[in-house]
């Protein structure tokens, strides 16, 4: 599983290979800024897009960590498209945090209010 943590200031993201370990996976360490349209941005932007894509088609189970609209104004939308493509491949998905679109409420979409709770269903299943 590969996440962003939600309202974490560096946004870093976690792999987890096994149930309760967390495995610092910060992209090889590089960092975009949002408005950086320099040729290396590009090239790293179309890496990370590859790289999430074959995460998701990997996955056995999707969490997606869902915010209120425009909470903070960073909606970039990467989760809706990681969620359609889990969606579409009949995978299983887990969100934590509300229902952001339409597609939330589907019946095989498992909702949570915290990742604890999300935890604890993962080790029920398991």
């Amino acid at each position: 599983m590969t996440a962003r943590i939600p309202n974490r200031p560096d946004s870093t993201w976690y792999r987890c290979d096994r149930c309760g370990e967390r495995v610092d996976g910060t992209r090889d360490g590089e960092r975009l800024h949002p408005d950086d349209q320099s040729e290396r941005a590009a090239a790293l932007r179309l890496k990370f897009a590859e790289d999430d894509f074959a995460d998701v088609q990997a996955c056995d189970l999707l969490i997606a960590f869902t915010e209120q609209p425009s909470a903070g104004g960073r909606n970039r939308g990467g989760r809706h498209v990681e969620l359609g493509i889990a969606i579409g491949q009949g995978k299983r998905i887990m969100i934590v945090g509300p229902r952001e679109n339409i597609f939330c409420w589907l019946p095989e979409i498992d909702r949570f209010d915290t990742f604890d709770q999300c935890l604890c269903e993962i080790g029920r299943i398991a």
